[in-house]
């Protein structure tokens, strides 16, 4: 197997966000959910997550993935549980990832990150306006200031990757991609990920994501900007990931377009692992069936 992250699901009560297009309640999946931690010393012992992240370093993976069904943040005993397993690996993961909304991230939390040895925070965001990030989060009764959470997370050395999620609030960037592009640059990130939103069924979320999706063609004007800027010697190809998805720079960001977040369009190659709320791990978001062990 060839396989490049393994995403380890947080355990929580629920996630504090709402958002619109949540991927985890567009499926039904019981997966135990053990929160707190006397829960896990009770029922997953350090030896169950020390042989699942074991298993994913032994084929291969560089990249421990912080994620899930709720926000990372809510449960930051669990973060620094696992890094301390981490380091008593044989190889310990070097490349270790948060992915958050940064919806109630503040510089101390950041500042124990970075202790625990975090390298890259995936900051997921469905705009540069604030306000329209938060209705997608369904909670306009926060407060959220993104430029000043990517000025911390570059304060703090951190690589900053910015997932953009392809609401219908870039379309306004739909025939500018440099523009768009250039905001990414202004805010310091360092890598920009194209996501395209997932619908699945019927459910509410499915049905917001059908109707508030961007209605632009990304994957095909990034390639073609791509394209353009690689003649005009801006821009070039850096290298293609074994799930298919191709790394390009650009203004000394790379630039990735993930059209295929839950691996749909399957393959021989393994994506990811996941190790689920459960303490067990899988090779796929969407099917128990996946499970390993």
């Amino acid at each position: 197997m060839e396989i490049q992250n393994l995403s380890v699901c947080i355990p929580s009560t629920g996630c504090i966000n709402n958002c619109k297009f949540c991927v985890s309640r567009q499926h039904c999946e019981d997966y135990k959910n053990i929160y707190n931690q006397s829960d896990i010393n009770r029922y997953y012992t350090y030896d169950t997550y020390y042989k699942k992240m074991s298993f994913a370093r032994d084929n291969g993976c560089n990249t421990l993935m912080f994620t899930g069904t709720c926000e990372p943040q809510q449960n930051n005993e669990f973060i620094k549980y696992i890094l301390n397993i981490n380091e008593d690996l044989p190889s310990p993961f070097k490349i270790i990832e948060i992915q958050t909304t940064g919806r109630r991230v503040n510089e101390d939390m950041i500042k124990d990150w970075v202790n625990y040895g975090i390298t890259t925070i995936a900051l997921s965001i469905n705009s540069f306006v604030d306000e329209e990030n938060l209705s997608v989060m369904d909670r306009t009764d926060d407060k959220f200031n993104l430029q000043n959470l990517c000025k911390i997370i570059k304060e703090n050395d951190l690589n900053l990757r910015m997932c953009l999620n392809l609401t219908k609030y870039f379309d306004r960037y739909g025939n500018g991609i440099r523009e768009l592009l250039n905001k990414c640059k202004d805010y310091g990130a360092d890598q920009v990920t194209f996501r395209v939103l997932y619908a699945e069924g019927e459910t509410e979320q499915a049905k917001w994501v059908r109707e508030n999706k961007s209605k632009n063609n990304f994957s095909f004007i990034v390639n073609t900007f791509i394209k353009q800027c690689s003649q005009w010697g801006e821009a070039r190809f850096l290298r293609r990931l074994p799930h298919g998805i191709n790394l390009y720079g650009f203004n000394g960001m790379s630039i990735a377009i993930d059209d295929d977040c839950m691996n749909t369009k399957k393959n021989d190659n393994i994506r990811y692992l996941v190790l689920r709320e459960n303490g067990k791990l899988y090779t796929d978001w969407t099917d128990m069936a996946s499970l390993l062990f």
